[in-house]
């Protein structure tokens, strides 16, 4: 009896079927295995070998020479997640990764695509602890993270996103940050202090938002809601 290996497809198990395909350099790779069977954006993810991804190219149908550990669907805004010696990050369709240098700050592109590319699949990447899908709204963020609880946020414009915060001094690195909502929010941490971030670009302590209202003259406002929400509900 024939001894067949199986997957899991379409909600049933089939036997895989194994194929060859021809890389970048046409060289004929043995045993591919293409779980997806489709391209997605121009790409598709598939198996080569036991332990080793790579991407598919649409417009010639040839493997590409890049290689990882995991690897995914490109998204819609042409990115997509990679993983290679326990980190993460993102790769665009140039095969440029999102690179993490190990400095703190984020000035002088220490978080930026790197010039270099990912060849050989025991090569170490510079990546993440993880990487998020990218936030719904106007300004699609992916919350990358550290490990360590700091958090930098990704855009689809290939760049990491800069927050000024009121006192006009950019950051970008923060401290337990939540994804973005669709509305184009999140909350972090700086130095201590919560912080509002705002998928625009902008950031503000949460010290600031009472200097704000007072400023503003908000404070009244504020004092007249309260008492009023107080007196409703001795009413109830």
């Amino acid at each position: 009896m024939k001894n067949e290996e199986f997957v899991f497809r379409n909600n049933e198990y089939v036997p895989r079927d194994y194929y060859q395909i021809t890389d970048y350099t046409d060289k004929t790779i043995d045993k591919v295995d293409d779980p997806n069977r489709k391209f997605i954006n121009g790409f598709k993810a598939i198996k080569v070998g036991q332990e080793t991804y790579g991407y598919v190219r649409e417009s010639d149908n040839k493997l590409m020479p890049y290689y990882y550990d995991n690897a995914y669907d490109f998204n819609q805004y042409g990115f997509a997640m990679v993983g290679k010696e326990e980190a993460m990050t993102w790769i665009n369709k140039d095969f440029r990764y999102l690179r993490n240098d190990g400095r703190s700050g984020c000035y002088n592109n220490r978080y930026a695509m790197s010039e270099d590319y990912l060849y050989d699949a025991l090569r170490i990447i510079h990546g993440f602890y993880s990487v998020g899908e990218f936030s719904k709204g106007s300004i699609p963020l992916s919350r990358i993270s550290f490990g360590n609880g700091y958090v930098i946020y990704f855009g689809v414009d290939g760049e990491v996103k800069k927050f000024t915060n009121y006192n006009g001094k950019e950051l970008c690195k923060v401290k337990n940050g939540t994804p973005f909502n669709e509305n184009g929010i999140a909350i972090a941490e700086f130095e201590d202090k919560k912080l509002i971030l705002f998928a625009e670009g902008y950031c503000v302590a949460f010290d600031d938002i009472t200097k704000l209202a007072l400023d503003r003259g908000f404070i009244n406002s504020i004092n007249k809601e309260v008492k009023q929400k107080c007196f409703e509900k001795t009413l109830k």
